[in-house]
């Protein structure tokens, strides 16, 4: 979080690749001073978890969701695990 928060300082725009789950959520907290520093930070836009992200946010209105395998699951929390905490799915 150093880097964003010396982005905002700077004025410089900021593109975050990481995909640790707590880091990503303090990222966030950071949203008003960005706004206020009128820069754009984009934060967990990495193929693992940014594209996972959005997997998980489009399977949102799916009424039911298989799990097949989760080789790393909770073991390794990420964004991606974050983002699917997210999301509600009925038992089946």
């Amino acid at each position: 979080m150093p880097t964003l928060k010396s982005a905002i300082e700077a004025g410089c725009h900021y593109v975050d690749i990481r995909d640790d789950a707590q880091p990503t959520v303090d990222m966030l907290e950071l949203h008003e001073q960005a706004s206020q520093a009128g820069i754009v930070a984009l934060v967990g836009c990495g193929v693992s978890p940014g594209t996972l992200n959005v997997l998980a946010r489009d399977a949102e209105p799916f009424r039911r969701c298989f799990v097949d395998r989760c080789p790393v699951g909770l073991q390794f929390p990420g964004a991606a695990c974050l983002a699917l905490s997210r999301v509600s799915f009925p038992r089946v």
